[in-house]
């Protein structure tokens, strides 16, 4: 019956209206635009939230391997390891090297063989300057490994040349058009002042902190943090040279020591540009605009950065944690500075009693 009607009212001529007209059709489209829009930024913050959750347990993981070492060796990794004597000394093998063991990747550090070779041998084996006695490791000094990355952080597996050089010239042994160090966005805690000889940190060169050491107490030291690629990352390897004087330059620190450990000289975040501070880099170039949160911490989580502290505890703490900067003068020495609450919170023996919020 249906069918006869409509094609009677065919056979008059009549047609039938569609089901929406062209302007109706827009205004739906733009109504689901408009939702989508809407929905966009909560689906976004939704997946940073998710993110940020991860980059946490990441720490919190890192903190568990710190714990585990602490339990077996009764201290602390050291920082980097410098072995035999002169001012540009050779790459070596970093803190986390030594946690791998500790964080369920004994068959990884098996393969480095840190406890047979320096980090150096591996590099030098790779580029054809030593004959090469095992050729396992260099592969393997490239892996990813997501518990040193924060999925919030737009850095590659591995630490670009253009971002942060792992060779200098006095150790132009590295190929870096082949080799890159793998990617970590989590360094450890070193020095507040980067004076070479005021070990105020967890890490430094040939460290091997204890619990005794750290007499502000285990709930008020940093351990380690974040660093996004904003700010060049780092890497969990080695450090290219691991011996420093206080009289070399700044650009000498940027690009050894500050692959592996951070600073609170520096607010967090702090994307200033060095060469705008007055700071020393040994020659013009890609090195002398470097963003001072290179030599600290800083991450893409709106608001502030991760920290581990020392007895295992991960915090959120603000980028707007108190901080007072005395500017360039006395970057390397505790002399004259003012203390703020997070320069604080870097130091393990300033007897500092901390009752503020963080």
């Amino acid at each position: 019956m249906l069918r006869a009607r409509l094609g009677s009212r065919l056979a008059r001529g009549q047609r039938c209206r569609p089901a929406f007209t062209l302007v109706e059709l827009l205004v739906v489209i733009a109504i689901i635009g408009i939702l989508i829009a809407l929905l966009l930024p909560a689906v976004q913050a939704a997946r940073e939230a998710a993110r940020r959750m991860q980059c946490g347990n990441n720490l919190k993981q890192i903190g568990l391997g710190m714990h585990n070492y602490l339990s077996a060796v009764k201290k602390f990794p050291p920082g980097w390891i410098r072995q035999g004597s002169g001012r540009f000394d050779q790459a070596n093998w970093a803190w986390a090297t030594f946690l791998l063991p500790y964080m369920d990747l004994e068959p990884l550090y098996r393969d480095l063989l840190p406890s047979t070779y320096r980090f150096m041998d591996v590099i030098q084996h790779h580029t054809g300057r030593k004959p090469p006695a095992n050729t396992r490791p260099l592969p393997r000094s490239q892996d990813y490994h997501a518990v040193f990355r924060c999925p919030s952080d737009k850095q590659g597996n591995t630490v670009g040349r253009g971002s942060r050089r792992f060779d200098t010239i006095s150790d132009a042994y590295v190929d870096n058009n082949t080799w890159q160090p793998p990617t970590s966005n989590y360094p450890g805690q070193g020095n507040v002042a980067f004076k070479v000889g005021d070990n105020n940190g967890i890490f430094f060169r040939n460290s091997g902190i204890t619990s005794r050491d750290i007499t502000d107490g285990l709930s008020f030291t940093f351990l380690a943090g974040e660093r996004r690629d904003a700010c060049y990352a780092g890497t969990w390897i080695g450090v290219p040279r691991n011996n420093l004087s206080d009289t070399d330059p700044e650009g000498a620190f940027f690009n050894t020591i500050f692959w592996v450990v951070g600073s609170e000289a520096f607010k967090m975040n702090d994307a200033r540009y060095a060469a705008t501070l007055g700071y020393d880099f040994p020659s013009p170039g890609p090195s002398a605009t470097r963003r001072v949160c290179g030599y600290g911490f800083g991450s893409w989580h709106p608001g502030g950065s991760h920290f581990l502290f020392c007895d295992g505890a991960v915090k959120f703490i603000s980028e707007n944690i108190q901080f007072i900067d005395n500017g360039k003068t006395d970057w390397r020495t505790t002399a004259g500075q003012t203390w703020s609450l997070y320069r604080y919170l870097g130091r393990r023996n300033d007897e500092a009693i901390l009752n503020a919020e963080f």
